[in-house]
Protein backbone atom coordinates (compact mmCIF):
# COMPACT_ATOMS: atom_id res chain seq x y z
CA UNK A 1 0.00 0.00 0.00
CA UNK A 2 0.90 3.42 -1.02
CA UNK A 3 0.93 5.83 1.74
CA UNK A 4 0.66 9.23 1.63
CA UNK A 5 -0.95 8.77 -2.37
CA UNK A 6 -2.54 12.29 -3.70
CA UNK A 7 -4.34 9.89 -6.05
CA UNK A 8 -5.91 6.75 -5.45
CA UNK A 9 -7.52 5.00 -8.35
CA UNK A 10 -9.70 2.05 -8.20
CA UNK A 11 -9.33 -0.72 -10.68
CA UNK A 12 -12.21 0.28 -12.95
CA UNK A 13 -11.32 4.04 -13.40
CA UNK A 14 -7.48 2.70 -14.59
CA UNK A 15 -8.60 0.51 -16.91
CA UNK A 16 -11.25 3.12 -18.49
CA UNK A 17 -8.14 5.38 -18.67
CA UNK A 18 -6.18 2.29 -20.42
CA UNK A 19 -9.07 2.08 -23.20
CA UNK A 20 -9.01 5.93 -23.37
CA UNK A 21 -5.52 5.97 -24.50
CA UNK A 22 -5.61 3.09 -26.24
CA UNK A 23 -8.95 4.02 -28.22
CA UNK A 24 -7.26 7.60 -28.77
CA UNK A 25 -4.11 6.00 -30.18
CA UNK A 26 -6.05 3.85 -32.10
CA UNK A 27 -4.48 1.07 -31.20
CA UNK A 28 -6.54 -2.33 -31.58
CA UNK A 29 -7.66 -4.64 -28.55
CA UNK A 30 -7.80 -7.74 -30.64
CA UNK A 31 -4.68 -8.06 -33.51
CA UNK A 32 -4.88 -9.99 -36.35
CA UNK A 33 -2.56 -13.08 -35.87
CA UNK A 34 -2.21 -15.83 -38.67
CA UNK A 35 -4.23 -17.88 -36.36
CA UNK A 36 -7.15 -15.90 -36.61
CA UNK A 37 -6.38 -15.33 -40.48
CA UNK A 38 -6.85 -19.09 -41.05
CA UNK A 39 -10.06 -19.64 -38.95
CA UNK A 40 -10.87 -16.86 -41.41
CA UNK A 41 -10.30 -18.65 -44.37
CA UNK A 42 -11.87 -21.66 -43.12
CA UNK A 43 -14.83 -19.88 -42.47
CA UNK A 44 -14.93 -17.99 -45.20
CA UNK A 45 -14.72 -20.92 -47.29
CA UNK A 46 -17.73 -22.27 -45.53
CA UNK A 47 -15.56 -25.28 -44.00
CA UNK A 48 -16.94 -26.81 -41.43
CA UNK A 49 -16.41 -30.74 -41.48
CA UNK A 50 -14.24 -33.29 -39.59
CA UNK A 51 -11.41 -33.36 -42.24
CA UNK A 52 -11.57 -29.13 -42.49
CA UNK A 53 -10.62 -28.71 -38.77
CA UNK A 54 -7.96 -31.38 -38.82
CA UNK A 55 -6.81 -29.42 -41.64
CA UNK A 56 -6.66 -26.28 -39.45
CA UNK A 57 -5.37 -28.24 -36.71
CA UNK A 58 -2.24 -29.66 -39.33
CA UNK A 59 -1.79 -25.95 -39.74
CA UNK A 60 -1.81 -24.36 -36.70
CA UNK A 61 0.51 -27.07 -35.44
CA UNK A 62 2.95 -26.12 -38.26
CA UNK A 63 2.70 -23.00 -37.43
CA UNK A 64 3.23 -22.59 -33.89
CA UNK A 65 6.06 -25.09 -34.80
CA UNK A 66 7.66 -22.35 -37.25
CA UNK A 67 6.90 -19.16 -35.63
CA UNK A 68 9.72 -18.67 -33.37
CA UNK A 69 12.10 -18.34 -36.00
CA UNK A 70 12.51 -14.09 -36.16
CA UNK A 71 12.92 -14.28 -40.31
CA UNK A 72 9.02 -14.78 -40.19
CA UNK A 73 8.21 -11.23 -38.20
CA UNK A 74 8.51 -9.61 -41.26
CA UNK A 75 5.68 -11.01 -43.01
CA UNK A 76 1.79 -10.03 -42.96
CA UNK A 77 0.05 -12.62 -41.20
CA UNK A 78 -2.33 -12.68 -44.28
CA UNK A 79 0.92 -13.59 -45.73
CA UNK A 80 2.32 -16.09 -43.31
CA UNK A 81 -1.65 -17.91 -42.86
CA UNK A 82 -0.87 -18.41 -47.05
CA UNK A 83 2.58 -19.72 -46.87
CA UNK A 84 1.46 -22.48 -44.07
CA UNK A 85 -1.68 -23.59 -45.57
CA UNK A 86 0.14 -24.23 -48.85
CA UNK A 87 2.96 -26.12 -47.49
CA UNK A 88 0.31 -28.25 -45.46
CA UNK A 89 -1.41 -28.96 -48.68
CA UNK A 90 2.13 -29.59 -50.85
CA UNK A 91 2.81 -32.35 -47.71
CA UNK A 92 -0.68 -33.86 -48.26
CA UNK A 93 -1.05 -33.36 -52.34
CA UNK A 94 2.23 -32.78 -53.62
CA UNK A 95 0.58 -33.33 -57.44
CA UNK A 96 -1.90 -30.76 -57.29
CA UNK A 97 0.05 -28.19 -54.78
CA UNK A 98 0.38 -25.69 -57.48
CA UNK A 99 -3.14 -26.01 -58.84
CA UNK A 100 -3.91 -25.39 -55.24
CA UNK A 101 -1.50 -22.27 -54.99
CA UNK A 102 -2.69 -20.71 -57.93
CA UNK A 103 -5.99 -20.73 -56.61
CA UNK A 104 -5.85 -19.77 -53.07
CA UNK A 105 -3.68 -16.56 -54.42
CA UNK A 106 -6.27 -15.95 -56.75
CA UNK A 107 -8.50 -15.40 -54.12
CA UNK A 108 -6.97 -13.72 -51.33
CA UNK A 109 -5.11 -11.38 -53.83
CA UNK A 110 -2.02 -12.12 -52.08
CA UNK A 111 1.84 -11.23 -53.45
CA UNK A 112 3.11 -14.48 -54.97
CA UNK A 113 6.46 -13.37 -54.79
CA UNK A 114 6.15 -12.70 -50.83
CA UNK A 115 4.41 -15.75 -50.09
CA UNK A 116 7.01 -18.01 -51.84
CA UNK A 117 9.81 -15.62 -50.24
CA UNK A 118 7.54 -16.68 -46.74
CA UNK A 119 7.18 -20.22 -47.88
CA UNK A 120 10.79 -20.97 -48.44
CA UNK A 121 11.98 -19.55 -44.64
CA UNK A 122 8.96 -21.83 -43.59
CA UNK A 123 10.81 -24.94 -45.51
CA UNK A 124 14.53 -23.83 -44.20
CA UNK A 125 13.45 -23.86 -40.49
CA UNK A 126 11.60 -27.31 -40.81
CA UNK A 127 14.75 -28.82 -42.85
CA UNK A 128 16.80 -27.02 -39.82
CA UNK A 129 14.67 -28.75 -37.08
CA UNK A 130 16.48 -32.26 -38.26
CA UNK A 131 20.00 -31.28 -37.66
CA UNK A 132 18.92 -30.11 -34.09
CA UNK A 133 21.06 -31.55 -31.35
CA UNK A 134 20.92 -35.12 -30.94
CA UNK A 135 20.24 -35.00 -27.29
CA UNK A 136 17.64 -32.49 -27.21
CA UNK A 137 15.97 -34.62 -30.29
CA UNK A 138 16.27 -37.52 -27.91
CA UNK A 139 14.86 -35.64 -25.21
CA UNK A 140 11.77 -34.62 -27.21
CA UNK A 141 11.37 -38.36 -28.29
CA UNK A 142 11.35 -39.49 -24.80
CA UNK A 143 8.87 -36.41 -24.32
CA UNK A 144 6.18 -37.08 -26.52
CA UNK A 145 6.95 -40.91 -25.35
CA UNK A 146 5.49 -40.09 -21.86
CA UNK A 147 2.71 -38.17 -22.79
CA UNK A 148 1.02 -40.01 -25.93
CA UNK A 149 1.12 -43.39 -24.01
CA UNK A 150 -1.80 -44.47 -21.45
CA UNK A 151 -0.81 -46.19 -18.47
CA UNK A 152 -2.66 -49.87 -19.37
CA UNK A 153 -1.31 -49.85 -22.44
CA UNK A 154 1.86 -51.47 -24.38
CA UNK A 155 4.33 -49.06 -25.69
CA UNK A 156 3.43 -51.09 -29.37
CA UNK A 157 -0.17 -50.55 -28.98
CA UNK A 158 0.31 -46.90 -28.23
CA UNK A 159 2.80 -46.40 -31.09
CA UNK A 160 0.36 -48.66 -33.70
CA UNK A 161 -2.32 -46.16 -32.50
CA UNK A 162 -0.23 -43.29 -32.92
CA UNK A 163 0.74 -44.10 -36.70
CA UNK A 164 -2.65 -44.89 -37.28
CA UNK A 165 -3.66 -41.95 -36.46
CA UNK A 166 -1.16 -40.02 -38.59
CA UNK A 167 -2.38 -41.82 -41.36
CA UNK A 168 -6.12 -41.10 -40.85
CA UNK A 169 -4.79 -37.43 -40.47
CA UNK A 170 -3.20 -37.55 -43.47
CA UNK A 171 -6.06 -38.87 -45.19
CA UNK A 172 -8.31 -36.45 -43.94
CA UNK A 173 -5.90 -33.64 -44.87
CA UNK A 174 -5.84 -34.92 -48.45
CA UNK A 175 -9.70 -35.38 -48.67
CA UNK A 176 -10.38 -31.75 -47.75
CA UNK A 177 -7.38 -30.08 -50.17
CA UNK A 178 -9.69 -31.65 -52.61
CA UNK A 179 -12.95 -30.22 -51.10
CA UNK A 180 -10.99 -26.87 -51.09
CA UNK A 181 -10.03 -26.89 -54.54
CA UNK A 182 -13.90 -27.24 -55.50
CA UNK A 183 -14.44 -24.09 -52.56
CA UNK A 184 -12.07 -22.09 -54.20
CA UNK A 185 -13.36 -22.99 -57.72
CA UNK A 186 -16.75 -21.64 -56.41
CA UNK A 187 -15.38 -18.71 -55.27
CA UNK A 188 -13.79 -17.66 -58.66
Amino acid sequence: MVEDAKYVFEAKTIQRMELLVLSGLKWRMNPVTPLSFLDHIIRRLGLKSYTHWEFLRSCENLLLSVIPDPRLVQYPPSVLATAIMLHVIHQVEPCNGIEYENQLLGVLKISKDEVDDCYEIISDVISNRGKQNPVKRKLCQVMDAIFSCDDGSSSNDSLFRARLSVSEARLSVKQFCKTLLGQIEGLI
